[in-house]
């Protein structure tokens, strides 16, 4: 998994306690904790070469769940850019219950991304360039690119309580993109 930061990885899929293993059709996997994904280089991965390789004893193994499946939403899991991929605008790190996220501007509005979960994806300086993947009727995934290619693909963080403490801060009413209740895969 070259260029990959595997604590970065198994410390995300460790804190949800889950680790999915994402198939494509075209043969690319990626490694997800549910809340983000990470390509998979130079090596096929399968659940039982998991606990393998993020070193993971027996009695951490019970308390985690490893699943295999086809990527949701296949055609927004890919390295290259997109067409009609909206670059976002990147205002910088907010705090908020105890963990830093990047509030990011597009067309529709505000998203938040935990900075947690690009960790395993930073490039040598740590700086991404971000861009929404837009999906019909549901809240658009974050393309992460440290480079040309992109290495990290994450959901954005529910906006509402993030809003009304930046509200608090600027005074100034703003627009959130996505506050569902649940998010939609």
């Amino acid at each position: 998994m070259r260029g990959m930061k595997i604590q970065a990885i198994k410390k995300a899929c460790m804190d949800t306690e889950v680790f999915y293993i994402f198939n494509c059709q075209n043969g690319r996997q990626y490694i997800s904790n549910g809340a983000a994904a990470w390509p998979v280089e130079g090596i096929q991965i399968t659940p039982d070469i998991i606990p393998v390789i993020f070193d993971i004893d027996e009695k951490k193994r019970q308390k985690i769940t490893i699943h295999e499946m086809d990527a949701p939403d296949e055609e927004r899991f890919t390295l290259e850019p997109m067409q009609g991929e909206e670059e976002l605008e990147d205002l910088g790190p907010v705090w908020h219950s105890g963990a830093f996220f990047r509030a990011l501007r597009g067309e529709d509005g505000l998203l938040f991304i935990n900075t947690a979960l690009t960790k395993p994806g930073e490039n040598k300086e740590g700086k991404f360039r971000y861009c929404a993947r837009k999906r019909e009727g549901r809240v658009p995934l974050v393309a992460c690119y440290g480079d040309m290619l992109c290495s990290a693909i994450v959901y954005p963080a529910k906006g509402r309580a993030i809003m009304e403490q930046i509200e608090k801060i600027s005074y100034q009413p703003l627009n959130v993109f996505w506050d569902e209740e649940e998010r939609e895969g």
